[in-house]
């Protein structure tokens, strides 16, 4: 594992399954907006407490976006999202772009 300044620790957890939004255009990447944030944060939300049983604090969510494919989606705008979770820190990965945005 590649050494960095911001995860110390990571914890590989077991998932029921995938979660894929498509975006049916050719091949270019749809904005994500900040609707679609927030209803990604609220379904991991209700799986906070679980999470907090299974690992220590804190707990960081990291939504990942962006790759090559027709699901992938892109950040062209900078925005502050209202976010009110009980996640310590929120982050948004866009992958293709090794960007990383910290919303909370």
């Amino acid at each position: 594992m590649q050494e960095n300044d911001f995860v110390e620790r990571a914890i590989k957890m077991r998932h029921s399954g995938k979660s894929v939004n498509p975006n049916f255009g050719a091949y270019w990447q749809k904005s994500i907006t900040e609707n679609l944030i927030l209803e990604f944060i609220e379904k991991k939300e209700s799986k906070i407490d679980v999470y907090k049983q299974t690992s220590v604090p804190p707990q960081w969510l990291v939504l990942i976006i962006g790759s090559n494919g027709q699901s992938s989606f892109e950040v062209n705008t900078l925005f502050k999202v209202a976010i009110k979770t009980k996640f310590d820190k929120v982050f948004l990965y866009e992958d293709f772009d090794n960007k990383l945005y910290e919303l909370k």
